[in-house]
This record gives C-alpha cells, sequence and structure tokens, in this order.
C-alpha cells in the first residue's frame, strides 16, 4: 500500500469524489479542445462535425456554466449559431 507521501496521487490532494470529477472534467475540456481545434483549422472540411453539432447542442448546452469551459463553448456555440441562422434562410 503507497501512502499520499510515497506518490502523487490526486485523491490525496483531494477527496476521491473531487480527484474523479476532476479527472472528467480535464477529460471534457480536452475533447472540447480537439472539437474547437478542428473547426478552427478546417471547418469547410468537416461538414459531419458541424451537422451533428447542430443536432445535438442541447448536450453542450448544461456544460456551458462550467467556468473551465466556457470560453471553449463560446467558440462552439458562436459555429452553431451561424450555421443556424444560415439554415433558417
Amino acid at each position: 500500500m503507497t501512502s499520499c507521501h510515497d506518490q502523487f496521487d490526486l485523491s490525496c490532494v483531494l477527496g476521491d469524489g473531487e480527484a474523479e470529477a476532476e479527472v472528467h472534467t480535464d477529460f471534457l475540456r480536452i475533447v472540447l479542445e480537439v472539437i474547437n481545434a478542428i473547426l478552427a483549422g478546417n471547418l469547410a472540411a468537416n461538414p459531419e462535425l458541424v451537422y451533428a453539432l447542430l443536432h445535438r447542442l442541447e448536450v453542450f448546452t448544461p456544460l456551458h456554466a462550467h467556468p473551465r469551459c466556457t470560453e471553449l463553448l463560446d467558440n462552439i456555440f458562436a459555429i452553431t449559431d451561424f450555421f443556424n441562422a444560415k439554415a433558417r434562410v
């Protein structure tokens, strides 16, 4: 059995539930960064991603209030708002 002093363990610093939440938040942020990189880098080559985002945007809405995800989601919402406006015309 290792103690908190033997190796770094996030659950030693935070509680077990907090450590798990932190890992999930980090993973979610990485996924959002990848989506943003795809959208910023070559939007024209990824219409399927834009289509999927338009149809499942409600999945991202609750995450918008999270302080670590706000700026990434602002970008995603800006792109989807643009395409929603174009689709309604």
